[in-house]
């Protein structure tokens, strides 16, 4: 039997979970045992410790991005990492370019058809649309429409309920930003 590739397996995770959980701030080791699909920030000044203790705490296979990747420039430092996918909220060639070169699997973000053709040319496995919470439901359906071969990703819900609605309008799947609990312990403890 052949093996799957790493981005079968994320597709295959994606169409079943339909969640990729923004991770911030504080680390949570229970999160494992709910989700599967995890990006951190390239912005944020902990994503690697939190990238090394996700990978570290892993009982089942999970999924780890980098987003907020901004310029080419970036990727030469996240090539060796144990990352799945990057993602940019933009919709650049030199970043999907970059990427394909390097053999990183990325996600590119659009707002408009011609966002979404340019960004499929280039080779964006997933398309983003960014940001999905300002332009709605209604949009997004009509801009996934004509383009039923693409899988979109809505960045970001804002509740559980409001991804699902995503899902319903298009979106293979919808970034949830994890919101802080008190449960939660510091990064160095």
């Amino acid at each position: 039997m052949e093996e799957e590739s790493d981005e079968s397996n994320l597709n295959n995770l994606l169409r079943r979970q339909r969640r990729i959980y923004h991770f911030t701030g504080l680390w949570q080791s229970e999160l494992l045992d709910h989700y599967r699909v995890f990006e951190l920030s390239l912005g944020s000044s902990d994503w690697q410790s939190i990238l090394q203790r996700l990978r570290s705490h892993e009982t089942k296979p999970i999924r780890v991005g980098i987003r907020d990747v901004i310029a080419a420039e970036q990727l030469e430092s996240l090539k060796n990492l144990p990352i799945d996918y990057i993602a940019s909220p933009l919709c650049r060639a030199s970043i999907a370019e970059k990427a394909t070169r390097l053999g990183l699997p990325f996600m590119l973000s659009v707002v408009t058809p011609t966002e979404v053709q340019q960004a499929s040319e280039w080779g964006s496995r997933w398309i983003r649309v960014f940001p999905a919470e300002t332009f709605g439901h209604a949009y997004l359906q009509a801009l996934t429409a004509p383009f039923n071969a693409i899988q979109f990703i809505a960045d970001h819900a804002t509740s559980e309920e409001d991804a699902d609605s995503f899902v319903q309008h298009g979106c293979v799947a919808s970034i949830i930003k994890l919101k802080r609990q008190t449960s939660q312990t510091p990064l160095n403890s």
